[in-house]
């Protein structure tokens, strides 16, 4: 399943979105969006904090959540899983397909 070929329009919107919230935004420097076996992906830099990461949007995007994860292992936040995938307010358990990266 590829989200640029089955969800064209929902990705669309997706890179509109977080697009413009890092034009009005300082906190959020967006880099390239690319294709990984985990699904599209967004890297990302929060200047203020120094932090870079990526906004991973698996294959099965929008039925199951968006995640965030840093591109170097480290702590970002106590409230991090295992693996290091942030624990954000929508999960698995709380998904709403309307909810979006931005």
């Amino acid at each position: 399943m590829s989200l640029l070929k089955d969800q064209p329009q929902r990705m669309a919107r997706e890179k509109r979105g977080i697009g413009e919230l890092a034009r009005t935004e300082k906190w959020l420097s967006v880099g390239s969006w690319t294709a990984s076996p985990n699904g599209l992906q967004l890297s990302f830099r929060l200047p203020t904090f120094g932090f870079d990461g990526l906004l991973v949007y698996p294959p099965l995007f929008p039925k199951v959540p968006a995640y965030v994860r840093p591109t170097v292992n480290g702590d970002w936040s106590q409230h991090q899983y295992g693996n290091g995938v942030l624990c954000l307010e929508r999960g698995p358990d709380n998904w709403d397909p309307s909810v979006t990266g931005a």
